[in-house]
């Protein structure tokens, strides 16, 4: 899935490793490796964008007591207009040693931008059963906002109200 940052700020990237039993693996040593999709260079530990993969970043463990297996990378987003190709490596022993996501670097505003043009352009689904609507991003699959109905007053409705979540 890919997930939206405004340029030129730090984004905050979160995963969870867990164990062949499913539970939280902590202690790990988890390496991060980002790709530039626009000319396939890879930022090194020393903030370098090099042609080949060196020294990666390291995610840190967000909290070993209250969140074990949670580990946090915050990526600081180029001033850029570009989309980041993201690896975390949890190692061997995790069940999920590979996790990868997408980042994309947008104007200030893109993103709100992008979710008004979705709501007028894009496909909405609506669930006969509860009434929720699904606003879907143009892939036509990632639900971008859920509007669940409701009523103003439950002893005396006068109006159908939509309360919005983004997904």
């Amino acid at each position: 899935m890919t997930q939206r940052a405004r340029k030129n700020t730090t984004e905050r990237i979160v995963v969870t490793f867990v164990d062949a039993a499913g539970a939280p693996k902590s202690g790990l040593t988890v390496a991060v490796r980002i790709r530039r999709k626009s000319d396939g260079q890879y930022l090194n530990d020393g903030d370098t964008w090099t042609a080949t993969p060196g020294a990666e970043h390291s995610a840190a463990a967000v909290d070993a007591t209250n969140a074990p297996g949670v580990y946090a990378f915050d990526f600081a987003v180029p001033d850029a207009l570009d989309e980041f190709d993201i690896r975390f490596d949890g190692g061997s022993t995790a069940a999920n040693r590979f996790q990868f996501g997408v980042l994309r670097a947008v104007a200030e505003g893109d993103g709100d931008l992008h979710l008004i043009k979705a709501v007028v352009a894009h496909s909405q689904e609506q669930t006969i059963a509860t009434g929720v609507v699904t606003v879907m991003d143009d892939d036509g699959s990632t639900p971008l906002l859920m509007l669940t109905p409701g009523v103003d007053d439950e002893l005396n409705p006068t109006k159908n109200v939509l309360t919005a979540a983004l997904s």
